[in-house]
């Protein structure tokens, strides 16, 4: 065969295209899918990563937009015969075991405490009372009692025993302007309820917490027994519960 049957063979059957080149090796990868790419937290990834843990001043922060709740005062042990509720009060010296007690009951013990203050005040005032004067919500004109007071700088902090069933209350309720007298002087001022948990640990700071002699006299009139500061306290404790605490601002008259 000379040179030119040589290539009119090549040309009728052609070679391959892989003849004299490396051969092809498969892609192992090829056969298990495609690849995954390593993962980048994209914008859409990174919204919804898990938040910081709050930081010590964002717990503050959130201490001090609860602190009427946190502020509220702890109040101390009350025995069950001391409980009343809504200002329905009874002393303790006059309950009966069978109903309450009748009106006459209630009579023999807040007159004779009565004709006390008048007298002992009259010659002194004693620390923890006041004498205070608000203004008839029929009559309009002047009305004088006695109430449970203390005074702390410009504030007083006072107790309706009988809650809002009081009369001087309800005199407060339609005028809340007063003029209450207690031993550092003569004070006009407004009565109010307490603003918040601080305002009412403040006053059960004052008028639970705090014993004078006048408080021995007045727990022998309530309660049963030898009057002692423990008894004193825990029947201040419940006036606190079962009626009403107030606040007066008070400025000198």
């Amino acid at each position: 065969m000379d040179i030119g049957d040589l290539d009119r063979t090549r040309r009728r059957h052609p070679l391959p295209d892989t003849v004299g080149t490396r051969p092809h090796r498969a892609n192992p990868a090829a056969d298990r899918g495609p690849t995954r790419r390593p993962h980048t937290p994209t914008q859409r990834n990174v919204a919804v990563l898990p938040r910081r843990a709050p930081l010590c001043s964002d717990v503050v922060d959130c201490v001090c937009a609860q602190g009427d709740t946190m502020d509220e005062p702890v109040i101390g042990h009350i025995p069950d015969s001391l409980r009343y509720h809504d200002g329905n009060y009874f002393p303790e010296r006059i309950r009966r075991r069978a109903g309450q007690p009748t009106r006459r009951d209630v009579r023999r013990i807040t007159r004779p405490l009565h004709a006390l203050h008048t007298v002992w005040f009259a010659i002194r005032l004693p620390h923890g009372m006041g004498i205070l004067t608000t203004t008839g919500r029929r009559s309009g004109k002047p009305r004088r009692t006695f109430v449970k007071a203390i005074q702390r700088g410009d504030k007083a902090y006072m107790v309706s025993i009988g809650g809002e069933n009081a009369l001087w209350l309800k005199n407060i309720r339609a005028d809340p302007k007063v003029i209450l007298r207690v031993r550092g002087g003569t004070f006009a001022g407004v009565a109010r309820d307490p603003r918040d948990g601080a305002e009412r640990t403040a006053a059960y700071a004052a008028l639970c917490e705090t014993v004078h002699p006048i408080d021995y006299a007045e727990n022998a009139f309530n309660r049963r027994g030898i009057p002692t500061r423990t008894k004193i306290l825990e029947l201040h404790r419940a006036w606190f519960v079962g009626g009403t605490p107030l606040v007066v601002d008070l400025r000198r008259n």
